[in-house]
């Protein structure tokens, strides 16, 4: 009789009905297609543990009593806003950087009057 390790553990896919089910063991995942140790759909579906130290904790609570809002909807927000900054700097330095090219010569100019 095999270890408590070695148990194989039913698995039900969550996005594909009637989907050929891979063995799961607590070492390794066994997919009868898939090469990777953990398949992509388990990324799209599965919790996030965040780790926390006293100072975010602080800063995490307040934002939660002051928007009234639950911490896992605090850190969404944060991610979200976040992407939107970078996205959005990086699109006025692309286009500064192509204006710049275009009307370089211009601006120059301008400058010096």
């Amino acid at each position: 009789m095999g270890s408590l390790e070695d148990a194989v553990v039913p698995f039900f896919h969550p996005d594909r009905e009637g989907a050929r089910l891979p063995e799961i063991t607590r070492r390794r995942c066994v997919l009868p297609d898939h090469p990777r140790l953990v398949p992509d759909w388990y990324h799209r579906v599965m919790a996030l543990t965040v780790r926390t130290d006293e100072q975010m904790e602080q800063a995490l609570d307040a934002l939660v009593e002051t928007e009234g809002v639950s911490r896992q909807e605090v850190i969404r927000r944060s991610i979200l806003d976040r992407y939107e900054r970078t996205v959005h700097a990086r699109r006025v330095a692309e286009r500064t950087s192509r204006l710049g090219a275009r009307w370089g010569d211009v601006l120059d100019r301008l400058g010096r009057s």
